[in-house]
């Protein structure tokens, strides 16, 4: 049985920062959604198949997450906005897990 179905997933997004600014405040109006990666089922009573079926919607898109939850690495691939300026832009991942408490982030930088 999948360990972690009981980890409340409400929200997963990401943003790329409007201009040269610093995202360390992410409810910042200079970051700019681009992907939502949607919520992750979660339940003691889902069946195996909707847990190890890949891909999935929001943190649980890791092929390895039933065997480890805590190191499971999960990939996305998102789409860059036609409309985005090319050179080198930093991007932002935010996962509520429950609003309650504060969202889990992580920064990236890239060249567009």
């Amino acid at each position: 049985r999948c360990k972690g179905t009981d980890v409340i997933d409400t929200e997963n997004l990401i943003f790329v920062v409007d201009g040269d600014q610093d995202p360390c405040c992410i409810d910042s109006d200079k970051l700019i959604q681009i992907f939502d990666m949607g919520v992750s089922p979660y339940g003691d009573d889902l069946p195996d198949e909707v847990l190890t079926t890949y891909p999935k919607p929001g943190f649980q898109n890791a092929p390895k997450f039933c065997e480890d939850p805590e190191d499971a690495m999960a990939t996305y691939n998102f789409t860059i906005p036609t409309d985005m300026k090319p050179g080198r832009h930093t991007f932002v991942w935010k996962w509520i897990r429950d609003p309650a408490v504060n969202p889990f982030t992580a920064c990236w930088e890239a060249n567009v």
